[in-house]
């Protein structure tokens, strides 16, 4: 897309979102047998799991942005990835839920919730690890308009406009690549693509 797509001004921001469940990827990155509609990928799927898989998926947000910022840098392209924050909007299967939050706080050196967060809709517990769900926009707003973005091409930023770490992974750029090459190949098999 980037590729057919001129650039007006020679500059563009590219943000995109992962999470905290970055931190709880497999650890060889990407599962890649678990990528397929085959009868062999739907089982790697269920064996490694529902987390396991999401936390896959927001390490592909990372290197598929890193990878970005490689490739197109030089034509004016800026993408960074991210960790909006716990806000209180981000879908998390009970089993992890007390990991991911643990850690993204910690990962972020955050510090719990203002209390007036605190409602009957939003239990104290609930409370004392839940963002309320505007937080979870101020750093891709700040990376989308800070005078410094070219500083954020190719970085992970985390909660609140900070620049972080999307762990060992995250950095290994043959595994980023590769998975442009998978996205790239699989792009080319979809109808209407």
């Amino acid at each position: 897309m980037i590729a057919d797509y001129r650039l007006s001004d020679g500059h563009a921001r590219v943000i995109n979102t992962s999470s905290s469940a970055v931190y709880f990827a497999p650890k060889t990155g990407i599962a890649w047998e678990t990528l397929g509609t085959d009868a062999s990928s739907i089982s790697a799927s269920k064996k490694l799991g529902a987390n396991a898989l999401y936390a896959q998926s927001k390490l592909g947000n990372v290197l598929f942005s890193n990878e970005l910022a490689k490739r197109y840098a030089d034509q004016g392209v800026i993408s960074s990835s991210l960790n909006p924050g716990m806000c209180g909007v981000e879908p998390i299967a009970p089993s992890f839920f007390p990991l991911i939050v643990v850690v993204g706080n910690l990962q972020t050196d955050l510090q719990p919730p203002p209390r007036e967060y605190h409602t009957d809709a939003n239990p104290p517990l609930q409370g004392l690890m839940f963002y309320p769900a505007s937080y979870g926009a101020l750093t891709q707003l700040w990376s989308g308009t800070t005078p410094d973005g070219k500083s954020h091409n190719g970085k992970f930023l985390i909660p609140w406009a900070r620049i972080g770490d999307a762990g060992p992974s995250s950095h290994d750029e043959k595994l980023a690549e590769k998975l442009w090459n998978w996205l790239e190949e699989h792009v080319k098999e979809s109808p209407g693509m």
